[in-house]
């Protein structure tokens, strides 16, 4: 069996030479920007060294040699370690960089947009380079962020950004040391990690947040966070966490912990630290993280985090009551009182229309979100310990997290909350785009929302809130009347900009110009723009 692996290797190695193998090395083309270059057959080259070019190096995105152009897609490993290049720009064709590509370039003041389309930045890319200032951004695509790739970048003018990592394995060291009290360094992460490795942000001072990063990550290893002194508030432990490493929190600041986990996970030394921390966790689970948790860290406060009520909101007049609800800790039953109805629903949006579908009986899955409908002004919720829910395919409703927070979309989807149209007259009760206050600037696009626990919103992508004849996603989707209607409920879609601030769908008139209390089926004017329900 070993001869077997040791062949497919061999084969494997051979199949990926011939996919692309270097025909020639050390070039150093007339318009190759004083570089030397190694080609490769495939029609691309790669940097190899910094040669002639001086130490304010200028990537080009093409190159010509012997009559053939080339593209520049690559930095070879070590291509510049330990030169005293300057800066970097240019390199718009870059994809990928190599192992210790710019270690220990310590005059490298700036980058330019050279990670812009790279997904894989190995170990020590840009190891002890101190000297590095402004801001770097690391794009969506980014699946790997290697051993110490910005290990003792302290320069205390740089800033490190992601835009939403999906997943991304982070390196053991990746963005340890950066130790200076003022550095400006990484301060808050987007996106979702695989795996982080030990100490991947020991000592990073200005880390704030973390935002949902550790939302697939089942092993917090050692030191992982230690001493983010600013790390601070809460952080959320997802449902298959099982470790967390030595010291992996010691000395951060942070004070509230949510863990999702039905089995509390393994606590190493120090994993914690001495804070005193209020943890939340599922109902079921709270005598056994007392046993496990407080017999080594008697400064934690643990206590049950899933919900017990949801709180509905009507139209004025209305009877129909109506609200969001998730649990993210245990799956949930819902109920009202005797003598009062109840209906939920999963939700979709699609060609600029929402979709209200009815689910069947009162039970909602761990993680999963819903639309409530009934004529209670209050829902009871009982956590159960079964695990055997699904959550449903078809549906763009999505669990708020844990804890008051801004959610910020950057894949260019929409959010939509439920709210009042106007709320001073409490009419219009529907999803509208999302709104939240970020820097003191008010967002109304729905690309940012202010987030409650236990509760939902709509995600939805711009291409699908938006009418086939209408130029914008839809403001809004206001409820229709106290009609009785329970199941394949289409909503109002709401276009015009005044109908969206001031939240009223009253004021509806049928196409013959006679106003509407209670509309069907059909096309309608409000405030002069037109109106769909379907």
């Amino acid at each position: 069996m070993k001869h077997l692996f040791l062949l497919f290797g061999f084969l494997l190695a051979a199949f990926t030479a011939q996919a692309a193998t270097i025909t020639q090395t050390g070039v150093q083309p007339v318009d190759g920007a004083g570089l030397y270059y190694n080609l490769i057959d495939d029609g691309t080259a790669q940097v190899s060294g910094q040669g002639t070019c001086g130490n304010e190096v200028v990537i080009p995105a093409t190159i010509t040699h012997n009559g053939k152009t080339y593209d520049v897609t690559g930095i070879n490993n070590y291509a510049f370690s330990g030169n005293s290049i300057k800066s970097v720009s240019g390199g718009e064709n870059i994809t990928s960089i190599g192992v210790s590509a710019f270690q220990a370039c310590s005059h490298l003041t700036s980058i330019g947009n050279l990670l812009d389309k790279v997904t894989n930045i190995p170990s020590k890319a840009f190891y002890n380079c101190t000297a590095l200032i402004g801001k770097i951004t690391l794009n969506a695509a980014i699946t790997n962020i290697g051993e110490s790739a910005f290990y003792n970048c302290t320069n205390r003018d740089l800033s490190l950004s992601f835009t939403n990592l999906t997943n991304a394995t982070i390196g053991e060291s990746a963005f340890s040391n950066n130790r200076y009290g003022d550095f400006t360094g990484l301060k808050s992460i987007a996106g979702t990690a695989k795996s982080i490795g030990e100490y991947a942000f020991d000592k990073c001072y200005n880390l704030t947040s973390i935002g949902n990063l550790l939302d697939n990550v089942t092993d917090i290893p050692n030191y992982a966070f230690y001493r983010c002194s600013a790390l601070t508030g809460e952080i959320t432990l997802n449902a298959g966490i099982n470790n967390i490493g030595v010291y992996a929190f010691n000395e951060s600041g942070i004070s509230n912990i949510y863990c999702l986990a039905a089995t509390p996970p393994t606590l190493r030394n120090g994993a914690l630290g001495d804070n005193d921390l209020a943890v939340k966790v599922p109902s079921s689970a709270v005598s056994d993280y007392e046993s496990e948790w407080r017999s080594s860290y008697s400064n934690l406060t643990i206590s049950a985090g899933d919900p017990t009520s949801a709180t509905t909101a009507a139209n004025s007049g209305s009877t129909t009551h109506w609200a969001t609800f998730s649990n993210t800790y245990s799956n949930s039953k819902l109920s009202v009182e005797a003598g009062k109805t109840l209906t939920l629903y999963n939700a979709t949006v699609a060609d600029g229309k929402l979709t209200l579908t009815e689910r069947t009986g009162s039970m909602v899955a761990k993680g999963e979100a819903v639309l409530v409908k009934t004529d209670a002004e209050t829902v009871s919720v009982t956590p159960l310990e079964t695990t055997d829910f699904v959550k449903a395919e078809d549906n763009d409703l999505l669990a708020t997290p844990e804890y008051a927070t801004i959610l910020h979309s950057q894949d260019g989807c929409k959010y939509y909350r439920l709210t009042y149209n106007n709320v001073e007259s409490k009419t219009g009760l529907g999803f509208y785009l999302g709104v939240a206050t970020v820097d003191g600037v008010k967002k109304t696009d729905g690309t940012y929302l202010n987030a409650s626990p236990y509760k939902a919103y709509l995600k939805v992508t711009v291409e699908a809130a938006t009418e086939p004849s209408a130029a914008a996603p839809a403001r809004g989707f206001a409820f229709p009347g106290d009609d009785g209607e329970t199941t394949g409920i289409e909503c109002i879609t709401v276009t015009d900009d005044n109908m969206h601030r001031n939240g009223n769908a009253d004021d509806i008139f049928d196409l013959q110009g006679r106003k509407v209390s209670k509309p069907t089926k059909g096309v309608y004017i409000n405030n002069g723009k037109k109106v769909i329900i379907k």
